[in-house]
């Protein structure tokens, strides 16, 4: 992927900048290389705030990104925009809940092609693959030193 082919990304909302809505972003921003254009505008009041302004935000993305602390607070907006992703024939990666420990809810974890831990990296490499199918084999290589 480059900078000239940015992923394009629907993250989940209920028309506020939720914490976790916040903090996908410092995630993803901290992995080196990774470009995306994110397509979601929570921050629309009013009339603007309705199923088809997320239809129409969500219909040029590549991949919905659904968040469960987002989900625990307005499961039925939630619970739309998944819908809605499938229609539209969009793969799924839906986050685990932030810091508690819990499960993704059930009803939110069927909509998913995968499920992730708040971690960079594997947010990062469950985008690629199923955005664009990318291999997202990772090898770490560690050093020993001898004294």
């Amino acid at each position: 992927m480059s900078q000239d082919k940015p992923i394009k990304l629907f993250i989940s909302h209920v028309f506020t900048e939720e914490d976790d809505y916040h903090r996908f972003f410092e995630y993803v921003e901290s992995v080196v290389n990774f470009f995306y254009l994110n397509f979601s505008k929570p921050d629309l009041v009013g009339t603007e705030a309705s199923p088809a302004t997320i239809r129409q935000q969500m219909s040029g993305a590549e991949l919905v990104v659904l968040l469960s602390g987002v989900y625990e607070r307005d499961p039925t907006w939630v619970y739309e925009q998944a819908r809605h992703a499938r229609s539209l024939k969009i793969p799924v990666i839906a986050l685990e809940p932030f810091g508690t420990g819990a499960t993704i809810h059930p009803k939110l974890a069927a909509f998913a092609d995968a499920t992730v831990a708040w971690n960079g990296r594997d947010i990062v490499d469950a985008i690629r693959k199923h955005a664009r199918n990318e291999d997202v084999a990772r090898w770490d290589t560690i050093d020993f030193k001898l004294d």
